[in-house]
């Protein structure tokens, strides 16, 4: 393969979840973390891939299920578990819920 023509970035991508990271951002990091570039760091994904199964039942209640398997390559399955990551790093410190991640960031070790 061709080395690229234009300045291509070649260093480590560090990816931040919590525990409010769910579906579709659980699904990018199973398909990101297979890049040995990615580097998983924040606390472990909320576990909750599927879009739910909606069902009302006669009396009135609403029933919802997980309906869909979503596995990594190596077939594990992270619905309920979440996915922890290769470094634990605290996102939501002292109730911070806008600004958590961003102090996160500038606390990371350089």
């Amino acid at each position: 393969m061709p080395a690229p023509s234009e300045p291509r970035f070649a260093g480590p991508v560090y990816l931040l979840t919590s525990d409010v990271t769910m579906s579709g951002g659980e699904l990018a990091m199973l398909a990101l973390r297979q890049n040995p570039r990615i580097v998983h760091a924040g606390a472990t994904t909320r576990g909750a891939f599927s879009t739910p199964l909606v069902k009302r039942l006669p009396n009135g209640w609403l029933l919802e299920f997980s309906n869909e398997d979503f596995a990594a390559p190596d077939g594990r399955v992270y619905e309920e578990a979440g996915i922890k990551p290769s470094t634990a790093l605290e996102i939501y410190s002292g109730g911070a819920l806008i600004e958590g991640h961003w102090r996160a960031v500038e606390a990371w070790p350089r």
